[in-house]
């Protein structure tokens, strides 16, 4: 069995504010890829997006059920952490190989930000068994109103920016739950120094690449060069 918190079942708010944040990020990203997508591909590749995300976080929850390990909760600001650089990432990808055929890499890309959603989910759920209530309360809260306010971030920020957005979250996220900020629910020696440091550190840069995109809009002129015959 995998180490228990001493802490455990008794996770304060930012927990419950992460998962929202998480929950609501991953809904709007789906949103955003679709309409990213409708632009270069014809309606069966938009739809596999759907199916690639319901994949991702099943995956993500498998390998934490099979690797017990993995859940333990001072991973969750690196799974939160990884999927707003894995966002990050096929956002590039897709902006910049717009001209090239990559189907296949654009979809195993996709699966990324997903699988770590899973992983994401699976450790906060069993870290906390008794506070499954709250937590999917915060889950679904989270993810309805990710769900509500995606079309008009996109009408706002439209869908390359606000794939940037969501990047952001996700550091949030990973920030507000990391172990310089929420050490006290870390067992006493199951971290180092530079473990405690690494998420943190991962969670502020990817919180600033996210507001460097959105104040200066760097993917603009990708995306002004950006092909927009379906393939």
């Amino acid at each position: 069995m995998t180490a228990r918190s001493p802490a455990a079942d008794v996770l304060p708010m930012p927990y419950f504010l992460s998962l929202a944040l998480l929950s609501g990020g991953g809904i709007s990203l789906e949103i955003a890829l679709t309409r990213l997508f409708s632009t270069l591909f014809f309606p069966p590749y938009v739809f596999a997006v759907i199916s690639i995300a319901v994949l991702g976080i099943g995956l993500g929850a498998a390998i934490a059920t099979a690797r017990p390990a993995w859940r333990r909760l001072d991973r969750l600001p690196l799974y939160l952490v990884l999927t707003g650089y894995t966002t990050l990432a096929l956002l590039l990808a897709v902006v910049w190989t717009a001209a090239i055929d990559l189907h296949g890499a654009l979809f195993v890309l996709v699966l990324l930000p997903y699988l770590f959603i899973g992983l994401a989910l699976a450790t906060i759920f069993s870290a906390a068994p008794s506070a499954s209530p709250r937590l999917y309360r915060a889950d679904l809260l989270g993810a309805g109103l990710g769900a509500i306010l995606a079309i008009p971030l996109l009408n706002l920020l439209g869908g390359i920016n606000s794939i940037i957005f969501v990047a952001g979250m996700f550091g949030l996220a990973g920030l507000i739950v990391s172990p310089p900020l929420r050490v006290n629910l870390v067992p006493a020696g199951s971290v180092t120094g530079q473990e405690r440091k690494l998420p943190y550190t991962g969670a502020l840069v990817l919180c600033g690449l996210a507001i460097v995109g959105l104040v200066t809009n760097l993917t603009r002129v990708q995306s002004q060069k950006m092909t927009f015959d379906k393939k």
